[in-house]
């Protein structure tokens, strides 16, 4: 969410609005701020039970081990995690690099 959206829902709503990131495949909550942060522009912390890394993608100019600014594909590791596509081992091969889901 923009940092502009995300204030202007805080300040309609007159409440606390947190964001956090998440897929079907990934129990839904792979990362999410706690209740008492209130900077915008971020997805938060792992969940618990959630291992999360960054994958380099070099073609992209993606290169998580950047000590100036990691960037790359945000990886996540649970045992909660999907356990495949149905019908479809191809399409979950695609998406799993071992026990890791790509996101």
């Amino acid at each position: 969410m923009f940092p502009d959206v995300h204030n202007f829902f805080r300040a309609a709503l007159s409440c606390n609005v947190i964001q956090g990131y998440g897929q079907t495949e990934s129990i839904a909550s792979g990362s999410i701020q706690t209740t008492d942060d209130v900077s915008t522009g971020n997805i938060g912390i792992p969940s618990p039970g959630i291992d999360i890394r960054l994958r380099s993608i070099p073609e992209m100019g993606y290169v998580a081990t950047n000590p100036d600014c990691p960037r790359g594909e945000m990886m996540i590791r649970s045992k909660g995690l999907f356990s495949g596509y149905y019908k479809a081992p191809e399409k979950t091969a695609e998406t799993m690099d071992g026990e890791w889901l790509a996101t």
